[in-house]
């Protein structure tokens, strides 16, 4: 038996410093751990909100 929390216990632990991140017309784009967007441009930071603002968002790339 291990020690070590569940994984998605781990996974709060560890977004959980990260503000969430709100559109100005009040829609949450971001809440700490899921980008909430159809379209996501990953090398800019942005996802589109719903009401076609774009929005900058912290996007972390790990690869395999």
């Amino acid at each position: 038996m291990s020690d070590l929390a569940p994984k998605s216990e781990l996974n709060k632990a560890h977004f959980a410093k990260i503000d969430t991140v709100t559109c100005k017309c009040g829609h949450k784009i971001f809440d700490g751990e899921v980008v909430r967007s159809r379209c996501v441009k990953v090398h800019e930071s942005m996802a589109l909100c719903r009401c076609k603002e774009w929005v900058s968002v912290p996007i972390c790339y790990l690869p395999y």
